[in-house]
């Protein structure tokens, strides 16, 4: 998994801003691959993963995520978002 993901992971996790890399970032709501909304919190707070396909960038990301929040134990809602 590369550094960035777990960075970007991170900041969300804690609900602040990251952006170190201009394909993956957080507004501290929600995880970006570049403009596309990969994770975030609903309204009743479960966890929505974008599972969409999009670029090879945006499906590390999303592979690296998916490493992430099973390692933490997290479950998440599937969402295709097009």
């Amino acid at each position: 998994m590369r550094k960035g993901t777990q960075n970007a992971y991170n900041a969300w996790i804690q609900g602040r801003s990251w952006k170190s890399q201009r394909s993956l970032w957080t507004n501290g709501d929600i995880i970006y691959s570049y403009s596309t909304p990969i994770l975030w919190r609903d309204a009743s707070g479960r966890l929505v993963f974008n599972v969409a396909k999009y670029s090879v960038t945006t499906s590390i990301h999303q592979n690296g995520l998916r490493v992430i929040l099973s390692e933490k134990g997290m479950a998440y809602n599937e969402e295709h978002m097009s």
